[in-house]
């Protein structure tokens, strides 16, 4: 059974956080993508989180902030073995529900091209640009999204 569950705070102490951010910089250190450090900065700007949870235990979820009418996702991670079983977009619409509620114009994202950039592409996101070498040497792929509020209309807009 899949559970959405959301914690309006993401702090230090937060398991669920902890440990989407600690597997998400194992797997970014597997491809020696460490040295610059993002996901650790990204995940201590967040301050909401979605977890997805199967049988009681953490199958994946996002970090993620509200700045400037934008929603921006700071961590998104599944857990190998739950990968391919709809978590993804499970927590993603239910991102995007939150992103409508709060008013936010848009939902912003940025992923490493070895992460899973394609996984951007089903739910509808404009590419935006890529930052080549970033980081390690990895290029860094940005992409955005126009959100459409409750009441029909662009939510930035209304």
């Amino acid at each position: 059974m899949l559970v959405i569950t959301e914690a309006m705070r993401v702090c230090d102490s937060h398991v669920w956080a902890r440990m989407l951010v600690s597997r998400l910089l194992a797997f970014e250190a597997g491809h020696g993508a460490l040295g610059s450090g993002g996901s650790i900065n990204a995940a201590g700007l967040a301050t909401h989180g979605i977890y997805a949870l199967r049988n009681g235990l953490l199958a994946g979820g996002a970090l993620f902030s509200v700045i400037g009418g934008e929603l921006h996702i700071r961590v998104a991670y599944v857990m190998p073995g739950q990968r391919g079983r709809g978590i993804f977009s499970a927590v993603h619409r239910k991102l995007e529900r939150h992103a409508a509620e709060l008013g936010a114009g848009a939902i912003r994202v940025s992923t490493y091209a070895f992460e899973a950039p394609h996984v951007y592409s089903g739910p509808g996101y404009d590419r935006r640009s890529v930052g080549k070498g970033h980081g390690s040497g990895h290029d860094r792929i940005y992409f955005a999204k126009t959100i459409i509020g409750t009441a029909g209309k662009e939510a930035g807009n209304a």
